[in-house]
C-alpha cells in the first residue's frame, strides 16, 4: 500500500497547502454505540448458539431444505453481531487515510474519497478521548431515524454518522489548524 503522505499527496490541488495527514487508531477499539449494541448482540445471540449447538438440535435433519437455512442465516448474523463487527471495523479504519489543507478535509478510505470545504460556516466537532487522541467530525451530528439504509448500517459497523477524523494522534492540534484555516 501507498505510504498516507503520496495517497493525499495526490489528491491535493496546486492551489492548495497540506497542513496535516494521518490515520485513526489502528486495531480493535469499543465506541459509544456499544453501550447499546452489546447487550443486543447477546440477547440476539446466545439463543441462537444454543439452539444451534445444543444435542437436541435436529432441525438440520427433519426440516425441507429452505427452512434448513433459517438458522444458519441467524448464525451467521449473530457472529457478526458478537465478533464480526469488531474485525469489520479494526479492518475498515486500517483502510482510511485524513488528510488536512488550508482549504479543505479529505478522508480517503479504498477508493471512496470525501472532500469537506472549511470555511467559518463549516460545523466541525471536537471530541476527546484518552491519550491526546480525539475525533474531528465536520457536519451534523445525525440521527439513526433521519438518515438513509446505508448510514443506518453505519450503526453496526463502527462507521460515524458523518464526515469524520476518527480516533487520530494529536487531535487539538489538527483541531486548532482547522480553526486557523476557518478564519476562527
Amino acid at each position: 500500500m501507498l505510504s498516507q503522505y503520496k495517497i493525499i499527496n495526490d489528491e491535493v490541488s496546486s492551489e492548495e497547502k497540506l497542513l496535516w495527514s494521518g490515520q485513526p487508531r489502528l486495531g480493535l477499539k469499543l465506541n459509544s454505540r456499544d453501550i447499546f449494541i452489546i447487550p443486543f448482540s447477546l440477547l440476539w445471540s446466545i439463543p441462537v448458539f444454543a439452539m444451534f449447538f445444543s444435542d437436541d438440535f435436529d432441525f438440520l435433519q427433519n426440516a425441507p431444505s429452505l427452512f434448513a437455512l433459517f438458522p444458519l442465516i441467524f448464525l451467521i448474523a449473530g457472529s457478526y453481531l458478537v465478533f464480526g463487527r469488531f474485525l469489520h471495523d479494526a479492518w475498515r479504519r486500517s483502510r482510511i487515510v485524513y488528510g488536512l489543507t488550508d482549504k479543505r478535509a479529505i478522508i480517503i478510505s479504498g477508493s471512496k474519497i470525501k472532500s469537506m470545504s472549511i470555511s467559518a460556516s463549516t460545523e466541525v466537532q471536537f471530541k476527546p478521548h484518552k491519550k491526546g487522541r480525539a475525533s474531528i467530525q465536520f457536519g451534523p451530528s445525525g440521527s439513526i431515524f433521519s438518515m438513509d439504509f446505508s448510514q443506518q448500517l453505519s450503526m453496526w459497523n463502527g462507521a460515524p454518522f458523518a464526515p469524520t477524523f476518527e480516533c487520530i494522534e494529536n487531535g487539538d492540534r489538527v483541531y486548532r489548524q482547522i480553526k486557523e484555516s476557518m478564519g476562527l
